[in-house]
Order: C-alpha cells, then sequence, then structure tokens
C-alpha cells in the first residue's frame, strides 16, 4: 500500500470549519501528489513544506491554478547532547519539574498568553481565526501535559507557586532523537534565564536515559531564542519554507461546473 503524502489534519479541520490537509517534502517536487490529495480529500486548504528556496513545486501548482502563498519559513537546529552546554543560570525563586496532570491547565494558560499573536504560518490565511490559532497552541500543550508516556518529555517553570513556562519534547528511542516541539514563557517572565535552564533541564535528562541528539525549530524571524540556542552549543542544520495552498476562486468554480449533479 502506498504511503499517503498528503493527509487531513484533523484538529485544524474541526478547529477551524474547514478541510485542512498537511504533507511535507524533502525534495523540490511533489505538486503532482498535491494535487491528487485535494481531489482525494476534497481540500479546502494544505499546509505544504518543502526544503526552503524550492521553486519549482510552487511555480508547478501555481500554474495548474492553485492560489500558492509563502506563510512563513521554519529554520531547524541540532546538538550532541554529549556536548549540550548547560551553565548555571540565575533563576531567583523559580523552581523547574517534570510536568504532572495538575499542571494542563497551567501548561495551557502559558500557551494562550505566550501564542498570542504569535507570527506562524496561519496569519498568512486571513480566514484562519487568530483566537483559534491560539488555541491549537493550548490544546498542542495540554497534550504532552496530560499524557504520561515514554516518548515524551515535559519540564514545567514555576514562579510563586504558579506555572509561567514549560519545554515539551517528543522522544524517539529508535534514532536516540529528543526533539523540542513546543516551548514557552510568559512575556512578563521572559529575561530571567527560565526559558535557557527549562531547555537545558530537558536536554540533559534526555541525554542521561542514553539519547544522543537534540533538535529543535522556529520562524525564521525569532532571532532571540536562535541566540539562546547557539550560546547552548546547537547549531543550524537546514530550513523548510511553508507554503498555504488553496483552489483559486476560478479553479473551485470549474470544479464545480464539472462535478455530476446529483
Amino acid at each position: 500500500m502506498t504511503e499517503k503524502v498528503v493527509t487531513l489534519s484533523e484538529s485544524d479541520t474541526a478547529r477551524f470549519g474547514m478541510r485542512i490537509a498537511r504533507a511535507r517534502f524533502d525534495h523540490d517536487t511533489g505538486h503532482r501528489e498535491v494535487i491528487k490529495g485535494f481531489d482525494d480529500l476534497a481540500v479546502d486548504l494544505l499546509v505544504l513544506r518543502l526544503p526552503a528556496g524550492s521553486h519549482q513545486a510552487p511555480r508547478a501548482l501555481a500554474e495548474a491554478g492553485f492560489r500558492v502563498i509563502h506563510a512563513d519559513t521554519l529554520v531547524y537546529y541540532q546538538t550532541s547532547l554529549s556536548s549540550w552546554v548547560h551553565g548555571k543560570n540565575w533563576c531567583g525563586e523559580a523552581s523547574f519539574s517534570r510536568v504532572t496532570s495538575a499542571d494542563v491547565e497551567g501548561v495551557q494558560a502559558v500557551a494562550r498568553n505566550s501564542f498570542r499573536g504569535y507570527r506562524s504560518h496561519y496569519q498568512a490565511t486571513p480566514s484562519l481565526d487568530a483566537d483559534l490559532v491560539s488555541e491549537g497552541y493550548a490544546e498542542w500543550a495540554a497534550r504532552y501535559a496530560s499524557t504520561s508516556s515514554e516518548d515524551r518529555l515535559t519540564y514545567v517553570v514555576r514562579s510563586g507557586g504558579v506555572v509561567v513556562g514549560f519545554v515539551a519534547s517528543s522522544l524517539d528511542k529508535a534514532t536516540r532523537v529528543c526533539d523540542v516541539v513546543l516551548n514557552a514563557v510568559v512575556p512578563e517572565h521572559e529575561g530571567r534565564g527560565l526559558y535557557r535552564e527549562a531547555l537545558g533541564r530537558v536536554m540533559t535528562e534526555a541525554r542521561s536515559e542514553g539519547f544522543q541528539t537534540g533538535t529543535i525549530s522556529t520562524q525564521i524571524w525569532n532571532y532571540r531564542v536562535q541566540r539562546v540556542w547557539t550560546r547552548c552549543g546547537m547549531h543550524l542544520t537546514h530550513a523548510y519554507d511553508t507554503y498555504h495552498v488553496s483552489r483559486s476562486a476560478q479553479h473551485t468554480a470549474a470544479d464545480k461546473q464539472s462535478r455530476p449533479q446529483e
């Protein structure tokens, strides 16, 4: 059986009330698979990721009548956990610990606060409600706070007894990779070294459990956090462009006309 390269995002589809799919290619091709995915899944919007600088697939999709918008660029960093630089960070009275199910609401609140107005690929399509975008981040964070699983490692930061930050990661035992998938500190507690300390706790614990590589990613414009990663010994490895692909108005009208009437 051939693996589908375009898959429906059930969470985004339910959240925004339109059929949203995702696809990622490691090469500058795939427009035929994208077109087939649109037809097979009746897609309204596709979130497509391609190696940064790709132009053949976006151009081919545009020539086929699709609306193609460059939505953002993600940069990926990596480090060997054996060389992780975890310096002493003075964080005052803040405390750090593994997440528990009791932290779900606190982690969600941090995500809502930190990602409200955050510039991600979602802003490229105005019909995607901004409040629903931040709620999506909160739901994503909650999954890492509420699931006690061997393939996830999440730390929370508390200040004054309140959760003010978190770092959530996914653990791949086959590749021995610890991938930080979502992290945040509320704006009023930024600049205290809390994020770097929490990130260090995750990476060093992953190392103690036998994981060898740490990875993380962000939007290319997020220079501040990239400077933190560099100071921790991480290095840039690759980047992906994100595109929002949808049918043009003319394409949609022609598609409707070509469908048999019931």
